[in-house]
Order: C-alpha cells, then sequence, then structure tokens
C-alpha cells in the first residue's frame, strides 16, 4: 500500500495526529492484505525522522540535477516499512 500524502499543521504537530494517520493507514494496509507500506519523501524534509520512528526504512534515494532546480531538494527518498497482520 502507498502512502501518497500526510500532511499535519504546524499547529497540530506534536499532538499524535500523523502517528493517528500512520496507524489507520497500517489497518488499511492490513484489512487489504498488504506486506508493505510505502512513500516518498524530499530529501530535505525532516519529517523522515518520525518516517523512521513509525519503522520506515529508506530502500533507495533518487537525485537529480534538474528536480532540484525546480523544487530545491536534490531529491527523494523511497521508504518502505513491513506491515504484519
Amino acid at each position: 500500500l502507498r502512502v501518497s500524502e500526510i500532511h499535519v499543521s504546524y499547529a497540530a504537530r506534536g499532538k499524535g495526529i500523523g502517528t493517528a494517520l500512520m496507524d489507520r493507514a497500517v489497518a488499511q494496509a492490513i484489512e487489504e492484505g498488504k506486506s508493505l507500506l510505502a512513500l516518498q519523501t524530499l530529501t530535505t524534509k525532516p519529517a523522515r525522522r518520525s518516517f523512521e520512528a513509525w519503522g520506515f526504512e529508506v530502500v533507495s534515494t533518487q537525485t537529480d540535477v534538474a528536480f532540484e532546480e525546480l523544487t530545491g531538494a536534490s531529491g527523494y527518498h523511497l521508504m518502505v516499512r513491513e506491515v504484519e497482520s
């Protein structure tokens, strides 16, 4: 199952909202019989630390000069997490 977007406003951070959203994604993956969750995050985003705390690991990093010129980020990380039913 791919997590396509997760955003928590600055004012709401630190209140467990991101964790609740990720818990729901895990529950959905289990309901659908999936064994992996996957997501991408920009190399410049501090959210990577949260994803790692939720059990995600970086499996690849893609960088691209043209992407960096457009976004200011050198690339993105592909992160995955195993889901246990």
